[in-house]
């Protein structure tokens, strides 16, 4: 358990993704016994393994760690989640982009009926929310619609990927 805490305190401690030589190295641990961590880590949502390199993942949040890091951009974008939320009637998210989808940092419950599902550390898939569309649209570099798994949750997500290329254009 140790071992895994120092993990994740060096990858807080970094901007950067780190890859598990270089971790090794940091904490003085054999590289078979880091990538065992990491591989445990990231079922559990608390790395997240991207091109070979890890860094603190989505999971963290929903046990509260990172919070100091969250919580300034969460305090300074909430007025404006209010905001639209009641001027949209809608649910309004602040999310943040991860490459297996959008990370949700916060959100502002609208006044309609409906209410959208997604909880605080929760990862939504890119083709399955408006963020990810976004991202798609804005961003085809660092996401790319032909990498997307189309992946169906409702019967009217779109999974066809000719109609979602159509939708983020």
């Amino acid at each position: 358990v140790d071992r895994a805490i120092d993990l994740l305190f060096h990858l807080h401690a970094h901007a950067q993704p780190r890859g598990v030589s270089e971790i090794a190295r940091a904490l003085g641990l054999p590289k078979s016994t880091v990538h065992r961590l990491l591989q445990a880590l990231a079922r559990r949502g608390l790395v997240e393994q991207e091109e070979g390199r890890y860094a603190p993942g989505g999971g963290l949040l929903a046990l509260g760690l990172g919070a100091q890091a969250r919580d300034s951009l969460v305090a300074a974008a909430r007025p404006v989640l209010d905001e639209e939320a009641r001027a949209l009637g809608e649910t309004v998210f602040l999310m943040a982009p991860r490459s297996a989808g959008m990370l949700v940092l916060d959100k502002a419950e609208g006044l309609g009926f409906l209410r959208a599902a997604p909880r605080l550390g929760e990862l939504v898939p890119l083709h399955a929310s408006a963020a990810g569309k976004l991202a798609f649209a804005f961003a085809p570099d660092r996401f790319p619609l032909e990498s997307a798994a189309l992946e169906g949750f409702t019967e009217h997500t779109l999974r066809d990927r000719e109609a979602l290329r159509s939708e983020v254009e």
